[in-house]
């Protein structure tokens, strides 16, 4: 049990729980702080505690006692048949029954696309063509957009991976220390052996606070190589600060604004000095509706020699057209200097399509 759940107040909350079909199923719910708090849902943990694949049966109601005292009622939602492996868990989402509307009358919970983590439960163990693979995946999060798009012309296509890690969640001061990893690879699929002609490799190790559900701040180190040697390596190393403030607007819809400045503690380029052409300080506004259009844009330049660049993201959920696929529909222009690390100095403009997995 202890090797499965997390380490958070489950065993708080005072639950009345019908007779589960096998003895080794156990239903453990989440302790909500509130009946507000309840609103958006509340996770219940279903345990196999046994030594054989049992059945995963649902209690159909559970009553819960949360943090400040209230009683809610949740309803379990509708499931496929499903075999639950010995000393496995699996985590489902309850809702709050009809009947306790009259509770959340002064409730605001934040919109979906920006609720607060909920705890991370323990390793996660998938079944592939490769084999069984396991790891902590509830501790991963979206970082800077996974896309691939291509162009016209020497656009070529563009491809980008990237995540974020929570190595400490629920660690007490280790709680807002991130991990995170970016990758950006030019592919010059306009030229004859379909080369990639450029690469960019930037880690990050930072440490995030939320002072409110609308605000994140950041402060860390960042390294961005082209991963060459010698003569033809670019590296940065920077110190950085960034925020982010949440504008709900209504309607599902929202505005995030996030400024970022940064100092540059060593710096390894071969022609002119990229603080030039980066600068100091940059700025992230993006626009969107949940489950909707999106429209994000990053400026960053040096307002003293006025160079400077912009990248524009247009983004929008292909789900919304047909449910059985998870990606969206992606747009990226560019214009300034040094889109690809190995060209800083150099200025370009291009405009490419293709699809996102994050936004």
């Amino acid at each position: 049990m202890n090797r499965t759940l997390p380490a958070v107040t489950l065993l708080l909350a005072t639950v009345t729980v019908p007779a589960v079909a096998a003895a080794q199923i156990r239903a453990v719910p989440e302790q909500p702080a509130s009946a507000a708090a309840a609103a958006n849902g509340v996770d219940i943990f279903i345990v196999n505690e046994g030594d054989s694949p049992q059945p995963m049966t649902l209690p159909q109601t559970m009553t819960v006692t949360s943090a400040n005292g209230d009683t809610v009622t949740l309803h379990a939602p509708d499931l496929p048949p499903q075999t639950l492996a010995a000393g496995r868990f699996a985590r489902v989402r309850y809702t709050l029954e009809q009947d306790q509307a009259p509770l959340l009358a002064d409730a605001a919970p934040p919109p979906a696309d920006h609720a607060p983590n909920p705890p991370a439960p323990g390793e996660a163990t998938i079944e592939t063509a490769t084999g069984s693979h396991s790891g902590f995946l509830a501790r991963f999060e979206p970082h800077e957009p996974i896309y691939g798009v291509a162009g016209l012309g020497d656009a070529g296509a563009k491809l980008q991976f990237s995540f974020g890690f929570r190595p400490f969640e629920g660690a007490g001061a280790l709680d807002g220390l991130r991990f995170a990893y970016t990758q950006t690879m030019f592919w010059g699929i306009n030229l004859d052996s379909v080369p990639f002609t450029s690469t960019t490799y930037s880690p990050e190790i930072y440490y995030e606070i939320a002072p409110s559900d609308s605000v994140r701040i950041a402060a860390g180190y960042r390294h961005d190589s082209n991963g060459e040697v010698r003569a033809t390596s670019v590296g940065l190393n920077r110190l950085f600060v960034r925020a982010a403030k949440h504008f709900d607007l209504g309607s599902d819809w929202y505005v995030d604004v996030a400024p970022e400045a940064w100092v540059y503690i060593a710096t390894e380029h071969p022609r002119r000095s990229i603080a030039r052409y980066r600068g100091y300080t940059g700025l992230r506004v993006a626009v969107g509706q949940v489950d909707g259009i999106k429209i994000a844009g990053h400026l960053t330049g040096n307002p003293g020699t006025g160079k400077a660049a912009g990248e524009v993201f247009a983004s929008y959920p292909i789900g919304k057209i047909d449910e059985s696929l998870g990606i969206y529909i992606f747009g990226q222009a560019y214009t300034g200097y040094g889109e690809a690390l190995d060209d800083y100095d150099r200025r370009d403009t291009h405009a490419r399509i293709g699809i996102s997995f994050t936004r």
